[in-house]
């Protein structure tokens, strides 16, 4: 089965949401949410993810991930570029090699070397991009 995670990372709750697919049909989709308060233990991010992520997939090697976050925001860091660097830091701590599409309502990458995949609209019109890292 294909796994599918997706990712809201915020500054005291943390939620993801699982789809499984078999031939490109969804089997199954579950979420959950995890109280965490970044400020309090931010070096514990990687780890809060890995646990959450395998405590559902059992050993299933995910096939992609996508990610929207508020935790950026914390006042643990000094800047949202370095709070979004983090946050991506962990994740690709917590899954090397995992393709991550990120999706951002506004503003420039985080890091400038790396490839914008596109555009989109939300429910509300508002035009986002996304981005592989």
């Amino acid at each position: 089965m294909k796994v599918i995670i997706g990712w809201d990372i915020g500054g005291v709750n943390t939620k993801v949401a699982f789809l499984g697919l078999r031939k490109g049909k969804i089997e199954e989709a579950t979420i959950s949410s995890e109280y965490f308060e970044i400020w309090r233990d931010k070096q514990g991010l990687s780890s809060l993810l890995r646990r959450m992520a395998l405590s559902r997939i059992q050993g299933d090697r995910p096939s992609a991930m996508a990610v929207t976050m508020t935790a950026e925001l914390s006042d643990i860091f000094c800047t949202k570029r370095e709070g979004v660097a983090f946050i991506l830091d962990s994740l690709e701590e917590a899954f090397p090699g995992i393709p991550l599409y990120v999706f951002s309502v506004d503003g420039p990458l985080p890091n400038p070397g790396r490839p914008s995949l596109g555009h989109g609209r939300n429910h509300d019109g508002r035009t986002f991009r996304y981005f592989l890292y």
